[in-house]
């Protein structure tokens, strides 16, 4: 077991730079300071593709970390449940790429209840014990 000297010194994991990424993403999602009333509208139009470049990369990892983990054995199972699969793993990285790349308010209200729907499906069947 490793201290929590050694493990401060080590050299930065996968895991926390996607720790990293998951902290600036929350960062970016509202204002660091604030004088007076904000419209919260303005704020997102304007940071909106820096937040969904983020959100971008995060899934971009947590793909090919899907992808690397379950590919060996996809192939095995049945058809429909591999292509849910692949879906269930690309389906959030294509939907932060839309929001990144579309304007539209109700794009983004869709996209964001999409990918809820996605993540809730997703996990549906994970337990914590």
């Amino acid at each position: 077991m490793q201290t929590s000297t050694s493990v401060d010194h080590a050299k930065p994991s996968i895991a926390s730079r996607r720790g990293w990424r998951i902290r600036r993403t929350a960062a970016a999602s509202l204002p660091d300071e604030t004088h007076g009333p904000v419209d919260l509208r303005e704020y997102y139009a304007k940071n909106r593709r820096y937040f969904w470049s983020l959100i971008t990369v995060f899934q971009f990892g947590y793909s090919v970390f899907g992808i690397y983990f379950v590919s060996s054995y996809v192939g095995r199972l049945p058809y429909w449940v591999g292509a849910r699969v692949w879906a269930q793993m690309i389906a959030p990285l294509a939907i932060s790429v839309a929001l990144l790349l579309l304007r539209s308010r109700l794009a983004h209200y869709v996209g964001l209840a999409l990918m809820f729907v996605v993540m809730v499906f997703h996990y549906a069947r994970v337990q914590i014990n």
